[in-house]
């Protein structure tokens, strides 16, 4: 379905990243884009130059040649935004990709938006809004999982699901306006009970569109993990290993690390904030002080904590955990007990304290048992972050569809109560209006702004 709004100008900008690489995209649209790119870019030889092709040429300024880059041209209606879109493709420098565009811009193009290729799409009725939204949350998806929700959103998972409950609505809609418009024809009013079955099984799909939304910020942002320990508990060393790399310092000397250090790892799809936190002890100057008042918020705000304890320290780190009132932020669902340094010798639980919570017992020095604690991490963070049929990606949508199942259960109730069909056939209307403002076909400038607001230049 094409938007009303048309678009006059030849917008231009960088599609591609920022920074160096080895090939960087200027793309533009609209009608003049063919005619603009003409003006800083010729063909490597007299050659007909044919669509949906890469020719290879010279970006020039007027007769001097800049860069060897090729062009590729895909008219409308046949293309990302529905307009006439140039590509070019050129070397990775930045100062070549900035001077591409200020030539666009001196040939008569305009300066793009923030998502404003997407929004042209979106007003040529190339996607609907929530394949839009889909659009923007894939290009900033930080883990596998998100770029997977997004992925289906954008092939029409969630729009496919609206349209067959507005499609739903429609019928029923237009049974209870024929009713009213030909009320002296022949026509059979709907057994009020086959219209609450229906509205019923709508109900439950859009319960079901938004079964596990309330996972979808942990899904999106992940789940933050503490290393918590007393000093020499060996946090350093499995922050180390679990990462591949080292980034911690780590020394035989006991409060090495002063301060927290966050690092990320992807676990089964999702993001894993790992947080190497300093030791807990009884601080000997004001830097210590500060790192364990950190280590000590990071067990009051992370979603999982690892309590690492050496052989022999068993108790002593259940004494400074009692002393600090940070045992009543421990149980089975957040944290896991892990006995690290096994191959130097092995600890055995003898505090009640601990008993409830699962316990490990690793070395990351030898590899042991890390894969073990791998699994025990997923375990964790999956009860956080269920995405079983999670389908809902923004926010809009969440609030949308949760007005739609208010307003589908106001008119179940209604027609219990054997209200008349011109109240009904409003009550209707309004659901569709809430379809119709996810997928976009009703809906105002200022919404169709903020979607696009978040979206990054050049796409």
């Amino acid at each position: 379905m094409k938007h009303s709004k048309k678009n006059s100008s030849t917008i231009v900008a960088q599609a591609s990243g920022p920074g160096e690489s080895a090939i960087s995209i200027v793309r533009l649209s609209g009608t003049n884009a063919l005619k603009i790119s003409q003006l800083i870019w010729q063909p490597a030889r007299s050659q007909s130059v044919k669509p949906r092709e890469l020719t290879l040429g010279w970006l020039i300024d007027d007769a001097t040649r800049l860069d060897q880059a090729m062009r590729v041209y895909m008219p409308g209606p046949h293309s990302y935004t529905g307009e006439d879109v140039v590509e070019i493709h050129l070397h990775g420098a930045p100062i070549i990709t900035q001077t591409t565009i200020e030539l666009a811009l001196k040939a008569g193009a305009t300066m793009a938006r923030p998502g404003e290729f997407t929004e042209r799409a979106y007003l040529a009725g190339k996607l609907d809004l929530i394949q839009a939204e889909a659009v923007a949350e894939l290009i900033s998806s930080s883990n596998t999982t998100m770029m997977r929700l997004a992925s289906k959103q954008l092939a029409g998972g969630l729009s496919n699901s609206i349209k067959d409950i507005k499609n739903t609505l429609l019928g029923l809609a237009a049974h209870e306006a024929a009713l009213l418009d030909f009320s002296e024809e022949d026509i059979t009013n709907t057994d009020s009970s086959a219209q609450l079955k229906t509205i019923h099984s709508l109900i439950t799909q859009s319960k079901d569109l938004l079964k596990n939304h309330s996972s979808l910020g942990v899904v999106r942002s992940g789940v933050y993990v503490a290393l918590v320990g007393l000093p020499n508990a060996g946090k350093s060393t499995l922050l180390n290993t679990l990462l591949g790399f080292d980034r911690s310092i780590v020394t035989s000397t006991a409060g090495t690390t002063r301060d927290t250090i966050t690092e990320t790892i992807n676990l089964d799809g999702l993001s894993l904030h790992l947080t190497d936190t300093a030791g807990l002890r009884r601080a000997t100057d004001d830097i210590e002080s500060m790192g364990i008042e950190r280590t000590q918020a990071e067990i009051h705000s992370s979603d999982c904590i690892l309590i690492l304890i050496e052989p022999g320290q068993t108790q002593a780190t259940v004494d400074y955990l009692q002393s600090n009132s940070l045992l009543e932020n421990l149980d089975n669902t957040n944290s896991l007990v892990v006995y690290t340094k096994s191959d130097v010798a092995q600890e055995t639980p003898h505090s009640p304290d601990l008993s409830a919570l699962p316990s490990l017992s690793i070395s990351a020095q030898s590899n042991t048992n890390i894969s073990a604690l791998r699994s025990q991490l997923q375990e964790i963070t999956t009860k956080h972050s269920s995405t079983e049929n999670l389908q809902v990606i923004t926010t809009r949508q969440i609030e949308l569809i949760t007005g739609l199942n208010k307003q589908l259960t106001i008119t179940a109730q209604l027609l219990e109560n054997h209200t008349p069909s011109d109240i009904i056939l409003v009550e209707y209307q309004k659901a569709l209006q809430i379809c119709n403002y996810l997928t976009g076909e009703e809906v105002t400038q200022e919404i169709i702004n903020e979607v696009f607001s978040h979206f990054c230049i050049g796409k």
